[in-house]
């Protein structure tokens, strides 16, 4: 039977191109907006909530006053002495390191605490009351709720706290410049703790070197003692080994070694001795035979000159007397005799010379032998001694390694000493902390519209978080998104009250049944199926109010129209038009020979025959099967133009026995109420149950938009 009823359609059949495959969906802007027209009450509490939390922020919130003190520190430091306790770093990548020390420094305890014992802030109730805190609040009100006993703080302990949480210590970037900022209740104050911080940490610092100065003279001093002792053992161990081994140096040379260079001098000399005076000897012995005075000696002797003149003389004498007298003369015998005692005592000095000459050959030799015999004794002692040395010249070594380590301990104590009383850091105080001119709070000018924006923000987050996580349908739009299949109408829910509502013709409830059937013929090739299902998702008597609106529709249209309540399990049909009593649906399925007249009840006012579910429904359709419902559907057919079927919930009927008698079907899913994943079970479901289903109907109160 063809349908058209276009003028009664309130929107169109399909709001654009589903994408049941999960594929990219445009955004819809008007959905967007409605979306947020329907929840603008979330969005203007929250928005709400955000500005009375601004403004308790602006009226709770003590004003804050920053005053901030500028240092730089050089990481060089001040070269004082040669040698500083503390190394000057050299390479500019240290550099960065040791700022960011300093600056951990500058909050320290130590610092921190001598700040509060100066500026007395154990007394300033700004720093002993602190700042109130939630967190503080909510675990005071736990340990009063479990009867916990709560401990006092200590009062040094929390000022040191509260201290540390309103100073802060900056770096300059690309810079040795670090800022301090304290943030107080007074102007004055904050600068007044800016500037003391500075000192502390400046004088913090310079007793810190001086006590690193102080323990590592004191170090070196304790073990001053230790080293001398180290010396004077090891000098004693080199005079013990000079003592056993003989050994004595003078002018830092060994004895042993000085005598062995003068023997080898004085052997030399002698050697040199006894071969001129060989020579010499070699020589007489060579002139014995002829002259014996020729030889150097002889020649070179005052008494043989003096015999060789008065020989001459003589000699003279003889050959004058010899030319005068003649040698026959007496006087020429005496002259003669003369000059044999002259010649006789010439030979008798040079053989006395000769005498001499043997005389200092043999003394020369026998002192080489006494002086080779001595080098050869030292010798056999220099090689003992020198083995000995070699053990000496160790033990030295030990004694000016001992005297060097000693020597530079000591003047490193005085070093040390002397550093105690200088200040090498480096810290320069660049900028004073001044009383800022004005409050550091944000400005309401500021909040309030910040808590504004950020309270509409937070309100639309809080609506599509909502819409994300919430699994009910709220919408056209996105049942037919998340399901894959098309919704063809929407219809009103009814009451409580009056679960199966009636519709007069006019009214826009029964215009929307009357599309509903229209959609349900377009769904299914522009005819309308002969019998028509109608499931519901829910477990309630939605589907019978639906099921029994459509017939009603269908009648008022002119067909003629069997009502057939297959909800076998609930009957919630049966029940709300009070035929519960009344043979039906079991009864004729259990028969063979059918008359379908037999059962049926004529609804008055309604123009519509309908066929209830008795109380054995269930158990003959499940004895039975399908064939008693196929010829209870060929029957109907055949006296009817239409067959309208609740089959129910099918969580809860046996849609895969009674479903086969529906052409068609429609899901019915509750606006607001029915969850994604029961109405993709409910149509797979009737899918297994190879039951086509047309499409999806909404229930609603209000026939409103998507």
């Amino acid at each position: 039977m063809a349908r058209a009823h276009a003028d009664t359609l309130d929107f169109p059949t399909s709001r654009g191109s589903l994408h049941p495959g999960g594929e990219a969906v445009t955004i819809d802007l008007r959905r967007l907006l409605a979306t947020l027209r329907r929840r603008a009450w979330l969005i203007l509490l929250v928005t709400a909530l955000f500005v009375a939390a601004a403004i308790a922020f602006l009226a709770l919130t003590p004003p804050r006053f920053v005053a901030t003190a500028q240092i730089i520190v050089d990481p060089r430091g001040l070269q004082v002495l040669d040698k500083d306790i503390n190394p000057r770093a050299q390479n500019p990548d240290a550099h960065v390191p040791l700022i960011e020390s300093e600056m951990r420094v500058l909050k320290s305890t130590k610092v921190l605490d001598l700040l509060i014992d100066r500026e007395g802030l154990e007394r300033d109730p700004e720093f002993t009351k602190g700042r109130w805190s939630p967190v503080a609040a909510l675990k005071s009100l736990a340990a009063d709720l479990f009867g916990r006993e709560r401990r006092a703080p200590d009062l040094r302990v929390a000022v040191l706290n509260e201290l540390d949480e309103r100073v802060a210590v900056r770096r300059a970037e690309r810079s040795f410049v670090i800022d301090i900022t304290v943030m107080t209740r007074d102007a004055e104050k904050s600068a007044r703790l800016a500037n003391a911080l500075v000192h502390a940490y400046m004088e913090e610092s310079a007793a810190a070197q001086a006590e690193s100065a102080r323990r590592s003279g004191e170090a070196l001093s304790s073990r001053l003692e230790e080293l001398r002792g180290r010396v004077r053992e090891a000098e004693d161990r080199v005079e013990q080994f000079r003592a056993q081994n003989n050994i004595v140096s003078t002018s830092g040379r060994l004895v042993g070694e000085q005598q062995l260079t003068e023997l080898n001098n004085q052997l030399g000399v002698a050697r040199t001795r006894t071969a001129e005076a060989r020579a010499k000897v070699e020589q007489i012995e060579r002139l014995h035979r002829g002259d014996a005075g020729a030889f150097t000696e002889a020649v070179q002797s005052q008494t043989v000159m003096t015999l060789r003149a008065q020989f001459a003389e003589i000699k003279r004498r003889h050959a004058d007397l010899a030319t005068k007298l003649g040698e026959r003369h007496p006087d020429m015998a005496a002259i003669e005799r003369e000059l044999r005692d002259a010649q006789a005592a010439i030979s008798s000095e040079v053989a006395r010379i000769a005498r001499a000459a043997r005389a200092d050959f043999e003394r020369a030799k026998a002192s080489e032998s006494a002086l080779q015999a001595s080098l050869d004794n030292l010798s056999r002692n220099a090689v003992s001694t020198s083995q000995a040395f070699v053990k000496l010249r160790e033990l030295e070594r030990e004694v000016e390694a001992s005297r060097a380590v000693y020597q530079s301990a000591l003047v490193r104590t005085r070093e040390l000493k002397e550093q105690t009383l200088v200040d090498t850091t480096n810290v320069r105080h660049i900028t004073v902390a001044t009383p800022p001119l004005r409050a550091s709070n944000p400005p309401a000018a500021l909040v309030l519209p910040l808590a504004l924006a950020a309270g509409l923000f937070a309100g639309g987050a809080a609506v599509f978080a909502g819409r994300a996580f919430d699994r009910k349908v709220r919408s056209r739009d996105d049942l037919e998104r998340a399901i894959g299949m098309p919704v063809l109408g929407r219809v009103p829910r009814p009451s409580a009250d009056s679960p199966l509502a009636s519709f007069e013709p006019a009214t826009p409830e029964a215009k929307a049944f009357r599309q509903l059937l229209d959609e349900i013929g377009a769904a299914s090739g522009r005819t309308l199926p002969r019998s028509i299902g109608v499931v519901s998702v829910e477990p309630d008597s939605g589907s019978a109010n639906v099921a029994f609106n459509l017939a009603r529709a269908a009648a008022a249209l002119g067909d003629r129209v069997l009502l057939i309540d297959a909800s076998v399990e609930q009957r919630h049909l049966t029940v709300l038009l009070e035929c519960d009593r009344q043979p039906g649906l079991g009864l004729c399925a259990a028969q063979e020979a059918l008359d379908l007249r037999a059962f049926i009840v004529s609804l008055q006012g309604a123009g519509v025959d309908f066929l209830p579910s008795d109380e054995r429904a269930a158990a003959e359709i499940r004895r039975f099967g399908s064939a008693g419902l196929t010829r209870l559907l060929r029957e109907a057919l055949a006296r009817y133009t239409l067959v309208v079927i609740d089959l129910g919930c099918p969580s809860r009927e046996p849609v895969a026995r009674t479903g086969g008698m529906a052409e068609a079907a429609v899901v019915l899913v509750e606006l607001d109420r029915s969850a994604f994943e029961t109405i993709k079970a409910a149509v797979a479901a009737l899918r297994s149950a190879q039951i086509r289903v047309a499409g999806l109907a909404l229930s609603g109160r209000a026939l409103r938009a998507a």
